[in-house]
């Protein structure tokens, strides 16, 4: 079948989740992401 028929959904789905994720961390509901790199080990 390939992504034809999901590849888009599946973004929107990832966008609409990191959007969220954004605003929570406006209100101070969430800590934003660090991602660890070499420089902080």
């Amino acid at each position: 079948m390939g992504t034809t028929y999901y590849i888009d959904p599946a973004r929107s789905i990832l966008q609409s989740y990191e959007a969220e994720a954004e605003k929570e961390v406006g209100r101070a509901k969430l800590r934003a992401l660090r991602v660890p790199t070499i420089a902080r080990t």
